[in-house]
């Protein structure tokens, strides 16, 4: 007798299933009662709409689906249809069309909607029968099938709902079962389905050890939860290598499933020895997709104040194609198996387990799981170790100490905020010794003995180091013999620091940029050197720290080189801390580049305060001019041509003209004063951040009227309040009555609450009690990023940041807001010139986690489509505007995006390409789709075809990060702007999208470039602005650059504020006017930055090399911004000498940068400011020398 052939094709069974389905083919095979053909389609080739995929379908008997994605669902609805006699069975049930083409024998709601509404009614009926009572709808009755399809009547649908009860109930014998079914069913093989049997239920929830024997009552555990259907489906083969080692390593655990109803009763015999969480579950602690019990899981681990290590068992892709892959993690894999734990606090996500190709077993990844145990257990010490006993590694950044850069980081006074912490330490029994005084915590790890230099902690010789670090021959053939040329003596290593009793503080050495920044970047294997690599070796192995803390925003260890996410052992990041326990102080308004320390470095980000806001107000001279201005239109006509005069010669020597024509004085001054004063309130009346954040401090109430008035402007939909941007008064009276304490019954209850509670949250934080919180080895509770403005759920401070979904970018109001600030630009343009045929967007994650994707929803504005979530709030669908209906063409948009954007938004990055291609190959007229026009060009130009030729979306290679156009604009080795944009057409000419993961496309690149017209980039909050940090000349300078090296025409580069709700689109040398005069050349904000004494100094002459990056990439800075630095800074002998008297070498390089451009033409100073210079220049290198005073 022939054996039946069942031929069974599926798509989405990488995960759980995979397994036992193929044991369970095998079983029937080897009984002679079926042979399957098992047809397997990768859900990327149905995107793709490869020919394999509708070949795997003919002459299939059924189709098993197990994908949300929509894409996917969607081109499978259509190959369904096509195919009437194909049976379908959803094993998810979450997308709603491809669950109206189910069709199993004679049950097909799309074929035969009356039978079907029957069926589905009577099995309604009987699941209320059964206790489960569900609305008479295919989805809730196929969902509580899942434990209840036996209970249904006899027919299809319950036949239907059997084999989806056996997917549920997953086990090798279950599948065998759900074979049998379909098989019956199909026709495939004879009789009836009724006398099958039905599956064998699995217990919803429980506990688990691998020998079968659970710890005693009490026993202090490991609590591993762990995924259900992996354990009744036998696939556990890295749960039991995860339990042998935990138990090697001289620890108990334990494992658990289910829902956080019963985990209290469940862990009940261990509740009060929960040790440590390891979550092998690629999702929450116990939820599920739809119900993932956020709020219960983070209860429960705030309960057991212990950390949670997010392990992660790879479910998207195979082990070998995580191996292979440069980027590591798939988008899926980063969206659910990484993004989601981080929501719970999770920490440390190393992939343990893999599935193998061959076998569908999950295969434990043994140099990270033997890393993940030894890291657990010194999670487990550091929090037994008596606190006197702890030894405590402080990391610091000094990267440019010629600079006078020793020890910086974003946002933060580290001397004052690390003399708090010390102090905190000593407080809670430390033994530390605790300077007197911030300066005093400076003296003890920095020589000030001119030029000033960090402190020789150790010396740690090169042939020890090569030795003991098993990568150090990988670095040699990149860097030559070790020690190389950064720190070192020619013999040993020379890492710097001081030991302050069991805290030592270590100076993190440069990244080695040095004087050839582009022959590094230019490199391969971009290594660290071997004296950053000796620093943390020595740390490892001679130091032994139970904990390093890596103190501010932020240094190198999460930038190495290696895979972006999922990182395997040989990739720097991941090996150099190895399994030290790993804390991070970081910004809480930088969620994307703390996403990035998280999940490289695997730290525990402890949050930190961002400085206050405040008005940027108008210095002395700009004041009175304002005020004649007032008095000059208040004046009788005799007198106000007199005081016109003044005002215009006065208005030209503060760079004014450039901003008000000054023409307008003669032709119609009242038209010229009232511009005038509308550029100087616009100037007095921008938010600037004043000074560092000290850590643990909070702000005074009258220091929070700034934010809280930009709350107002802001609005908050979350509590259903409206901007207050139209009503100043009421908002003035608002913010007064919070400060004042004041309440009433004219004012608004809810604003009053809201901005009252914003107001506590920013005086009070608990910083330093979470950073000693997490040294004790406990649990930090995870919090949003961004600032308090726009997420004012980002307060209180002192918590694990976590980035955003990734799915859900672009939200709806990003898209609203993207189109409304997409119109702007567009509006700017055609104001003095033509609708720009391609744009250019820099990207950066920062922005979008802010502003929810607002850029994103920019760039398919532009094209003329609109993006829009599915009905689980997955943005992953756009529609393409009508032509009409859109009114103008379709602009060519070209995404530069930063590598930390490309690490966070991947998904993103192909809906868009997605999205430019689609509209590339539209039949429109050319003229009116530049998009078309230009992939038609460059198709022909390149020989490749449209699609491909509408390649768009550009970044770094797969693990590197940054263009280092700001690293050789720093190191001053460039000779023209051409030279920049070619060092940012390289580094950036990688691109992405839907099957594209880091592709080089140099050529494409490069021809994308020569057609752009305008290059643009929002900024993303009051706190950063365009000099405030090298990133933004970086990537805008440098795409613009870049631009120019294509094409031979400089673009037009302009900015947008978009964090106001009344975003203005500027040019850049406009926008870096505003700048320059509410930061750089203002005593509010420098005055507030020179009381932070050292690091103060660094921060006024950083800004001035950021000034200079506008010149050196788009030649945008007037000349009289370098005049007004160099007398506000240089040649005034009182202000210089207070600089120089705290930190010399930094005010050195501010008189060497303004001399660097002069000689490269970027300043025309006059002949005495020449001579001025030279003179000061020179006071200044006896200064740093230790020889004299700088007064000239």
């Amino acid at each position: 007798m022939t054996t039946p052939r069942l031929v069974l094709a599926t798509v989405g069974f990488e995960q759980a299933a995979a397994l036992p389905l193929r044991r369970a083919i095998e079983r029937l095979a080897d009984a002679a009662e079926l042979i399957t053909e098992w047809r397997r389609i990768p859900g990327p080739a149905v995107l793709a709409e490869d020919a394999s995929v509708g070949e795997a379908l003919d002459g299939a008997d059924v189709l098993l689906t197990s994908t949300a994605d929509p894409r996917v669902c969607g081109r499978l609805v259509e190959l369904i249809m096509e195919r009437p006699g194909l049976a379908v069975v959803p094993l998810l049930l979450a997308d709603q069309e491809l669950l109206g083409r189910t069709r199993l024998g004679e049950f097909a709601p799309a074929e035969r909607p009356a039978e079907t509404r029957e069926s589905i009614m009577a099995a309604a009926g009987a699941l209320a029968t059964a206790g489960a009572a569900v609305p008479a709808e295919l989805g809730p009755v196929l969902r509580a099938s899942a434990a209840l399809a036996h209970r249904l009547p006899a027919g299809d649908l319950r036949t239907l709902g059997l084999v989806i009860m056996s997917f549920r109930q997953l086990s090798t014998g279950n599948l065998v079962l759900a074979l049998r079914l379909l098989a019956r069913r199909t026709g495939t093989a004879r009789g009836p389905v009724d006398d099958l049997g039905v599956p064998e239920l699995q217990p919803e929830h429980g506990l688990w050890h691998p020998a079968g024997t659970l710890p005693g009552r009490g026993t202090p555990v490991i609590v591993v939860a762990c995924s259900r259907n992996l354990l009744f489906s036998g696939n556990d083969g890295h749960l039991r290598a995860l339990f042998d080692r935990v138990e090697q390593a001289g620890h108990r655990a334990v494992g658990w499933f289910g829902s956080t109803a019963d985990l209290a009763a469940d862990l009940e015999p261990y509740a009060d020895g929960i040790r440590l969480w390891i979550n092998t579950r690629g999702f929450t602690l116990s939820g599920r997709h739809g119900t993932p019990e956020l709020a219960e899981g983070l209860a429960a681990l705030v309960g057991a104040d212990v950390p949670m290590i997010a392990a992660i068992t790879l479910s998207n892709q195979t082990l070998q194609e995580w191996l292979a892959d440069a980027t590591g993690l798939s988008q899926t894999t980063v969206a659910m198996q990484l993004a989601v734990p981080e929501l719970q606090g999770g920490i440390a996500p190393l992939v343990i387990a893999g599935r193998d190709a061959a076998t569908d077993e999950l295969v434990a990844v043994d140099d990270q799981l033997d890393r993940l145990v030894r890291l657990a257990d010194r999670l487990i010490r550091l929090r037994a170790k008596p606190v006197s006993e702890r030894r405590i590694a402080v990391i610091l950044v000094s990267h440019a100490p010629e600079k006078g850069a020793i020890g910086a980081a974003a946002s933060l006074d580290v001397w004052s905020s690390l003399h708090s912490l010390l102090g905190a330490l000593a407080g809670s029994g430390y033994r530390v010794d605790v300077p007197a005084d911030a300066e005093a915590t400076f003296d003890a790890v920095v020589d000030r003995a001119a030029p000033a230099t960090a402190r020789v902690l150790a010396r740690y010789h090169a042939a020890d180091y090569l030795r003991e670090y098993r990568a150090g021959r990988r670095i040699t053939a990149a860097w030559g013999p070790a020690p190389g040329e950064f720190d070192n003596d020619g013999e040993a290593f020379e890492v710097h620091g001081a030991r302050l009793g069991n805290v030592t503080v270590c100076f993190q050495p440069s990244r080695g940029y040095g004087a050839d920044p582009a022959g590094l970047l230019a490199k391969p294997d971009a290594t660290p050197t071997h004296a950053f690599a000796a620093c943390y070796t020595w740390l490892d192995r001679h130091l032994d720290p139970d904990l390093v803390l890596h103190f501010g925003t932020h240094g190198a260890l999460e930038f190495m080189p290696g895979k972006q996410t999922g990182l395997v052992r040989t990739d720097f990041s991941d090996h150099l801390l190895d399994a030290i326990p790993h804390s991070y102080l970081y910004v809480a308004s930088n969620p994307s580049e703390a996403a990035i320390a998280k999940r490289r470095s695997a730290a525990t980000i402890v949050n930190h305060l961002s400085p206050p806001l405040a008005d940027a107000d108008l210095d002395g001279r700009l004041r009175s001019l304002r005020d004649d201005i007032a008095g000059c239109l208040a004046a009788a006509p005799a007198l106000r041509a007199q005081r016109l005069t003044m005002i215009t010669e006065t208005a030209e020597a503060e760079g004014l003209h450039h901003d008000v024509d000054a023409e307008l004085a003669t032709t119609d001054p009242a038209v010229y004063l009232e511009r005038l004063a509308a550029t100087l309130d616009e100037v007095a009346e921008t938010l600037i951040s004043v000074g560092l954040h000290r850590l643990g401090r909070g702000l005074e109430p009258e220091d929070t009227r700034a934010i809280l008035r930009a709350c107002c402007d802001q609005g908050c939909d979350e509590r259903g309040l409206a901007s207050l941007i139209d009503e100043p008064d009421r908002a003035q009276q608002l913010v007064d009555a919070v400060i004042a304490g004041r309440s009433g019954d004219d004012l608004d209850p809810g604003w009053l609450a809201y901005l009252t509670e914003t107001m506590i949250k920013l005086g009070r934080n608990d910083e330093l009690g979470a950073l000693l919180h997490t040294l004790d080895g406990g649990f930090i509770a995870p919090g949003p990023g961004g600032d308090p403005i726009r997420e004012p759920n980002v307060l209180p401070t002192g918590r694990n940041t976590y980035a955003i979904d990734p799915t859900t970018i672009p939200t709806a109001a990003a898209v609203r807001r993207g189109r409304d600030s997409a119109q702007a630009l567009l509006n700017k343009i055609t104001d003095t010139g033509e609708l720009p045929e391609s744009v250019a967007l820099v990207i950066w994650g920062i922005e979008t986690i802010k502003s929810r994707g607002e850029t994103l929803g920019q760039a398919f504005a532009l094209l003329g489509v609109e993006p829009y979530a599915d009905s689980h709030g997955r943005v992953n669908r756009f529609r393409i505007l009508d032509p009409e209906a859109l009114g103008r063409p379709r602009i060519d948009v070209v995404l530069t995006a930063s590598g930390v954007f490309r690490d966070l938004f991947g998904q993103a990055m192909g809906l868009l390409d997605e999205a430019i291609r689609a509209v590339a190959v539209l039949d429109e007229d050319p003229e009116r789709n530049y998009v078309r026009k230009h992939a038609l060009e460059q198709a022909r130009e390149l020989g490749i075809e449209v699609a491909d030729a509408a390649t768009r979306v550009f970044s770094n290679a797969p693990g590197d990060y940054g263009s280092g156009v700001n690293h050789v604009v720093d190191a001053s080795t460039w000779e023209t702007d051409l030279d920049l944009g070619e060092l940012y057409t390289k580094r950036q000419s990688y691109a992405y999208g839907v099957s594209l993961t880091g592709a080089e496309a140099g050529r494409l690149f490069r021809s994308v470039l020569a057609t752009v017209d305008v290059t643009f980039q929002n900024l993303d909050s009051a706190e950063r602005s365009l000099a405030d940090s090298d990133h933004y000349f970086e990537y805008l300078g440098g795409v613009s650059a870049a631009v120019k090296a294509a094409g031979g025409r400089a673009p037009r580069v302009l900015v947008s504020d978009t964090y106001s709700p009344r975003a203005r689109v500027r040019d850049i040398d406009e926008a870096l006017r505003l700048e320059s005069r509410t930061r750089l050349l203002n005593p509010r904000w420098y005055e507030a930055m020179l009381e932070h004494g050292f690091q103060g100094v660094r921060e006024v002459a950083q800004r001035l090399d950021n000034t200079f990056g506008w010149s050196a990439t788009v030649d945008a800075v007037d000349d009289w911004i370098y005049s007004a630095a160099a007398a506000t800074f240089l040649f005034d002998d009182r202000l210089r000498d207070r600089m120089a008297a705290v930190n010399p070498a930094a005010v050195r390089s501010m008189a060497l940068r303004l001399d660097e451009a002069d000689r490269r033409g970027l300043w025309r100073p006059s002949p005495a400011e020449r001579a001025r210079l030279d003179q000061v220049t020179d006071l200044l290198e006896d200064a740093v020398e230790g020889v004299g005073p700088s007064a000239a």
